[in-house]
């Protein structure tokens, strides 16, 4: 209450927000949580605790939907005017060449004005595992990364930075080939809210984790500067991040890590 400023419903058209899986709780904590609700709130506050949600319930509650619903809810976000980020922690789980449906579709949206972030996917570390829409040759595709956080006794802990195993790696698919994905951020024991309750957190890991720490990092960038538009906050993301790997960008951890 309070943080969501829209809602749509693409499962169940429920005019009342729900969330009968966690998974978006989750993410949007991260992005967004305010720091209220608990003891652990503020410890566990999002990048951007003052930036409003327009929430879309495009997957069932398992997880998962057609391409039809999140295209859905793509076009109801893209046809908000308070809607200036839209983050996606969802994907193909077989890799894409960048030229399906919904790719196409987060293409548009970012043609609309829109900037979308897209975690890259949870297929690797074979190459050529980014999914859709993560293939989107305008999304902002994020991968994940193990970070240094809690103490080695708290749930949050990891032992330093490293590209995660599990994060989906670039090119696309031909005949596209683009190098994907574009940056990388925290991804592994992150916590954040649960939907147990207002004083309910717990610990996830997946690019799903890493997508709201870039979406939310955009958020404080336009807070900054309303101006900026997706191209140049990718530039602006390319130029700040920690360059890891071979020199330059790269198909495992495109730019580098996530410099807020």
């Amino acid at each position: 209450p309070g943080k969501l400023a829209g809602w749509f419903d693409a499962i169940g058209g429920s005019g009342t927000p729900y969330d009968d899986h966690w998974h978006g709780t989750h993410v949007a904590g991260t992005a967004a949580g305010a720091g209220t609700g608990g003891a652990q709130a503020a410890t566990y506050r999002g990048v951007a605790p003052a930036a409003n949600v327009y929430a879309t319930k495009v997957l069932d509650s398992t997880g998962t939907a057609g391409a039809n619903s999140v295209e859905q809810g793509l076009e109801w976000c893209v046809a908000q005017p308070g809607v200036d980020i839209i983050s996606m922690s969802l994907g193909t789980p077989i890799g894409s060449d960048g030229l399906d449906a919904l790719s196409q579709a987060v293409n548009a949206a970012v043609a609309a004005g829109k900037i979308v972030v897209v975690a890259a996917g949870n297929s690797g570390d074979n190459s050529s595992t980014v999914g859709s829409p993560a293939a989107a040759e305008h999304a902002i595709t994020v991968g994940a990364v193990a970070d240094w956080s809690g103490s080695v006794a708290d749930p949050n802990h990891s032992s330093g930075v490293y590209l995660a195993p599990f994060s989906s790696r670039g090119p696309t698919r031909a005949p596209s080939s683009l190098t994907k994905p574009d940056i990388v951020g925290p991804g592994v024991t992150v916590t954040s809210a649960y939907t147990a309750g207002p004083s309910a957190y717990a610990t996830a890991t997946g690019t799903s984790m890493a997508a709201p720490f870039v979406a939310g990092t955009v958020a404080l960038m336009l807070d900054a500067d309303p101006s900026l538009t997706s191209p140049e906050v990718k530039a602006l993301l390319e130029a700040t991040a920690h360059d890891r790997g071979p020199a330059g960008k790269d198909n495992d951890w495109g730019w580098g890590l996530l410099d807020g």
